[in-house]
């Protein structure tokens, strides 16, 4: 697996959506010198590493603040322009989407029932000229392909009317509104 860097992107990019429109903003890439765990930003066209300042790694409870019943925490990057490689690779899943389930034998620690979520996997090559985006190419994200692809290695890919389909989503539902698995 191995270490990678965010790509956080601030700007409203059309072309950066799943195949069914749903935007996709963080990015994960291993495509940058050293991927340590940086955060880069994408804003204008130009891409930015951003640093901590100090204050912000000494005290982080000074970056919280209370907002009626809600919490958040700010935090401040210093942004320092950076000329990226020719071509970066950057690759997430679309929390909107579907995942494809797939039939196992038993259930697993993490999963008590016997259908296993595979989330629609997107990716696309971020070019630049100059140090501006030039270019987005997709190479990948829809559900179809994906289903093809685990498919193509062997596993049993249920049908979105299957039963075991419809219960473990009605399950999932349940489950997400109660935040509990009974």
């Amino acid at each position: 697996m191995g270490m990678f860097d965010t790509v956080i992107v601030l700007d409203d990019v059309k072309d950066l959506a799943c195949t069914r429109g749903h935007a996709q903003r963080s990015f994960q890439s291993k495509d940058f010198e050293s991927p340590s765990m940086h955060r880069y930003f994408l804003h204008g066209g130009v891409l930015y590493r951003g640093a901590a300042t100090f204050m912000d790694m000494d005290d982080e409870a000074t970056a919280w603040r209370v907002d009626g019943t809600s919490a958040f925490s700010e935090r401040r990057l210093t942004l320092t322009r950076t000329i990226p490689p020719a071509a970066v690779r950057v690759y997430t899943h679309c929390s909107e989407c579907e995942p494809v389930l797939v039939r196992s034998e038993r259930a697993s620690y993490s999963c008590i029932d016997i259908a296993q979520e595979h989330d629609v996997f997107v990716e696309f090559t971020l070019e630049f000229t100059e140090g501006k985006l030039a270019r987005i190419t997709r190479r990948g994200g829809s559900r179809p392909d994906l289903a093809k692809d685990l498919r193509a290695r062997g596993l049993y890919v249920l049908d979105d009317d299957d039963p075991l389909a419809i219960a473990h989503r009605h399950v999932r539902e349940r489950r997400d509104k109660t935040n509990r698995w009974d």
